[in-house]
């Protein structure tokens, strides 16, 4: 149930994030339903697992600082991961130091994917990047078989569920106009 909850967190994640990038014209109530969902769902994640909340206070401030942060809503979002990672210190842990080892190493290699995607493909949408996108899908799924037996597989699992939902909205959204449905006044 979890990994679903991950999921549907990226999922819903990059679809309000593809629809208010690309201007897409919803109806006000669909897009607030959408907004609800996502800091629901993502709220859930971050209190499920202080790795994945841990992350994103990283990466938030990261965007932040060079400026990434590019609407109000993700503005008014930047406390949620902060809280649910203060709220939930006491539940970090790891089982020595080839557990930590496994976190740094795989929170290194998606640190460096997310910079070196942006770099190669900064456009909103390409062939390139839908391609990186399918080729995530699977390389996550491979990940998730690979890491089966990691001490750390529950905050590795966690954050590949969320990248899979994620990169399945963007590619879905990208390929079928899934916004279409939800434009009705």
């Amino acid at each position: 149930m979890e990994n679903t909850i991950f999921f549907l967190s990226g999922f819903i994640h990059k679809l309000y994030d593809d629809i208010s990038d690309n201007n897409e014209e919803i109806s006000s109530q669909n897009i607030e339903l959408i907004k609800v969902l996502m800091v629901c769902l993502m709220t859930i994640s971050f209190m499920l697992d202080i790795g994945l909340s841990s992350f994103f206070v990283i990466i938030t401030l990261i965007y932040w600082c060079i400026g990434k942060v590019d609407n109000e809503f993700w503005k008014a979002c930047i406390p949620i991961p902060i809280i649910t990672t203060l709220i939930n210190l006491d539940k970090f842990e790891f089982v020595g130091f080839f557990d930590l080892f496994q976190r740094i190493i795989f929170v290194s290699i998606l640190s460096i994917s997310m910079i070196v995607e942006d770099k190669v493909c900064p456009e909103e949408i390409s062939e390139i990047k839908i391609c990186i996108r399918i080729i995530t899908i699977f390389v996550g799924l491979l990940t998730i078989y690979l890491t089966q037996s990691f001490s750390s597989k529950k905050f590795i699992h966690s954050m590949i569920f969320f990248i899979l939902g994620y990169m399945l909205s963007n590619f879905s959204y990208h390929i079928f106009k899934p916004y279409k449905a939800l434009n009705t006044t």
